[in-house]
């Protein structure tokens, strides 16, 4: 008797994710990326002890921006077509809906993840739905007005150059909407393995806007409305539904 095997295909966007992930670790500029971005992190994370840190998708370099100090704190949801060997602590999930209870992380990190799912939007949701108050966001994504990022408009299926990078203004507008105080915080230059940060001239920002990659930083903030009493007191011998009566002068 012979068995039928069934073979599923691997989502689109999980295949050229996992040609991303093949193209960042073996590739010479993708290593450059992955070292900058990591120098990156490990220098704006600024962790502390009793922090719950949950990172969407394996990068591998976790251990330059993690310190052994902190791994116990520390949690990644593998997703599909992920190489997570180096991963330890790792949970199984879905961007857009994250095996994570609601506020209970205190810095997230989304690297190289927007890019790759069909509604990036409901992804940031997720975000929300998940970071306490006042919990960190960290955002890496690939810059669509890179020339690298320009190549995503050019028909080459085998690549995962043509899917949807988000300019950094959008992602902001998004943030915003959703209530994080959110700015456009590096640019991520390969050429010359440089991370362009918070540029505030304009040939620093030229060269951020332009870089393949760059970096958003956001903070989640809950406002609370306050209800304003009213204080002014209406005035005497006028009452709603009447009309003040006017009296006449008469000349003697």
């Amino acid at each position: 008797m012979l068995t039928t095997m069934k073979f599923f295909k691997m989502p689109e966007a999980s295949h050229s994710r996992q040609v991303f992930q093949q193209w960042y670790r073996n590739t010479t500029p993708g290593r450059i990326l992955q070292s900058i971005e990591a120098s990156y992190l490990q220098n704006s994370l600024q962790l502390t002890y009793k922090q719950t840190i949950l990172q969407v998708g394996p990068l591998g370099s976790e251990h330059v921006y993690i310190p052994e100090e902190f791994t116990k704190q520390f949690f990644t949801v593998s997703l599909q077509g992920d190489d997570a060997a180096s991963v330890s602590r790792r949970l199984i999930g879905h961007p857009s809906a994250l095996p994570v209870a609601s506020c209970s992380i205190d810095v997230l990190i989304l690297p190289h993840v927007l890019e790759f799912e069909d509604d990036p939007q409901q992804v940031l949701r997720e975000v929300d739905r998940v970071l306490k108050s006042e919990g960190k966001l960290f955002v890496i994504s690939f810059n669509p007005l890179s020339l690298r990022g320009l190549l995503q408009y050019l028909p080459r299926r085998s690549s995962f150059w043509h899917f949807n990078f988000l300019p950094h203004h959008r992602l902001l507008d998004w943030m915003t909407l959703l209530k994080f105080e959110a700015r456009y915080h590096a640019g991520f230059c390969i050429t010359t393995a440089e991370v362009i940060l918070a540029p505030n001239n304009l040939m620093q920002s030229s060269r951020a806007f332009l870089s393949l990659a760059y970096a958003v930083q956001g903070v989640k903030r809950t406002y609370t409305v306050i209800p304003i009493e009213r204080s002014w007191r209406a005035a005497p011998g006028i009452f709603a539904g009447q009309i003040a009566e006017t009296s006449l002068v008469h000349d003697d």
